[in-house]
């Protein structure tokens, strides 16, 4: 028995919960709805809005299974605070749209009782802040910082649109906040936010590639999907940063011109080819138009290189390629600041980058390597590493007499093919002795503190010393 009380229970408040939902007012046709921000007995009363051209006014209530009851319409007066009844009694009533709210309320048997707002929803516009009668964005819209990589563009959308309703509790005029989606879309790429009405500021900072002129399409629509669009041409002024890394070799006689054409039938087109083991002095050469695209450097007027060797000072320039000696062994991480000055805006934007450890740039410390033995009139004396710099070289016959002497750059030098102090004459067979001083170099680190060029085998004084064979074959 008390089973079947409790179950008597249950489906009463069934009935009862599923009576009242659906004797709630709808609008079926309404292009959205929402609900008041007042609430009276933990109820939220309904907001109804009908686009322009919907032509289908109308609000209903369903009495499905409550049999032939009493419906009583009334519209609220804005004058008066009240509602007054109309003479509809049916479960549809035909209404008034308008952009103040018309209320109107449902009682059923005069007990239940439900109110709603009808709303048209207003067709809203859209300005594009800064934006000149050419459809350019202006220069106030544009900022950027020339001391570091911030920039950024900020389109500011303003919504003109305005509904209202009545508050049931304090009768004071409440003003609908309707929800737009903002969409922006270039031949790069699209965006979405979401906004209230009023003023909006996108922020393009993150766009790509930010370096490009670029058309941005507008399309704001509304929860009712009104829409509306609009376009504007935003001048780039944000340049980009990048460049590519070339070792000059040191066979390579476009770029040694000075060399006498000696100096490579001495040493071969691949005498000296790495990329993983560079003696200083080495030339580079640092292009901004590189083979992929984070090698190039775009919408730039100025390049600034700091080669991280001398000092952090920077070298202005600009021209897309650049040549930079290094004379000193030691690892730099090069960094280019890459300027793009707008004297109309009175800006100027930068973007930075730097080599990594992944791609720094590594000179080797000096060594020689010397051969053991030479053979005369074909055979040649020379060292395997020709990046010396102050290079000096004094070869002695074992009497102690001078057979050969050469200072300056080793890439100066054609080595010694075994002519007794030049002349035409070679020295006999024998054992010879060498000794290659003057090779150190202090380098302005900081903090300044003296390198010197250690090479392989020196001694204390920073001589390099040894012996080897001459066969003279004639």
């Amino acid at each position: 028995m008390l089973k079947n009380n409790n179950y008597i229970l249950l489906l009463t408040i069934f009935l009862a919960i599923c009576g009242t939902l659906n004797s709630q007012i709808i609008a079926p046709e309404a292009n959205y709805s929402d609900a008041t921000e007042y609430i009276i007995d933990l109820e939220r009363d309904s907001l109804f809005f009908f686009n322009y051209d919907n032509d289908s006014l109308f609000i209903l209530t369903d009495t499905s299974g409550k049999g032939n009851i009493k419906i009583n319409w009334q519209i609220f007066d804005r004058s008066t605070g009240l509602f007054s009844t109309l003479p509809d009694t049916g479960t549809k009533l035909n209404v008034l749209s308008d952009t103040i709210g018309t209320g109107y309320r449902l009682i059923q048997e005069e007990t239940d009782t439900f109110t709603c707002w009808v709303i048209k929803n207003r067709e809203f516009d859209i300005d594009i802040v800064r934006k000149d009668e050419n459809g350019n964005l202006e220069r106030g819209a544009y900022y950027c910082n020339d001391k570091t990589s911030d920039k950024g563009i900020d389109i500011q959308v303003i919504i003109h649109s305005g509904m209202y309703y009545v508050s049931m509790e304090t009768l004071d005029t409440i003003e609908y906040n309707m929800k737009y989606n903002y969409s922006w879309e270039t031949v790069y790429e699209t965006g979405l936010f979401n906004i209230n009405r009023g003023s909006k500021n996108i922020n393009f900072n993150d766009n790509n590639p930010y370096w490009d002129d670029q058309t941005y399409n507008l399309t704001v629509s509304d929860m009712a999907s009104q829409e509306k669009t609009d376009e504007v041409f935003v001048e780039s002024i944000f340049p980009k940063a990048g460049f590519k890394v070339e070792y000059i070799e040191l066979d390579n006689a476009d770029y040694y011109v000075d060399k006498d054409p000696s100096y490579y039938e001495i040493y071969g087109n691949d005498f000296y080819k790495s990329d993983t083991n560079i003696s200083a002095p080495a030339l580079f050469r640092f292009t901004t138009k590189g083979n992929s695209p984070d090698q190039n450097s775009e919408n730039t007027h100025r390049y600034y290189w700091n080669f991280k060797d001398l000092s952090d000072s920077t070298t202005p320039t600009a021209t897309t390629d650049t040549l930079h000696e290094y004379l000193y062994w030691g690892e730099y991480l090069v960094t280019l600041t890459a300027e793009y000055r707008d004297s109309v805006r009175g800006l100027v934007c930068l973007d930075i980058i730097s080599l990594d450890e992944s791609n720094k740039i590594v000179i080797s410390r000096p060594k020689l390597n010397a051969p053991n033995a030479i053979a005369v009139p074909e055979g040649i004396f020379r060292f395997s590493d020709v990046s010396v710099i102050n290079f000096e070289i004094v070869i002695y016959n074992r009497y102690g007499r001078r057979v050969h002497h050469f200072e300056g750059d080793i890439r100066d030098w054609d080595g010694w093919d075994g002519r007794n102090k030049n002349s035409n004459n070679y020295v006999p067979t024998g054992v010879y002795y060498y000794i290659v001083k003057d090779f150190s170099k202090s380098v302005p680190f900081r903090p300044p503190t003296p390198k010197k060029a250690v090479w392989f085998g020196s001694d204390s004084n920073n001589e390099y010393r040894g012996f080897f064979h001459v066969f003279n074959t004639e």
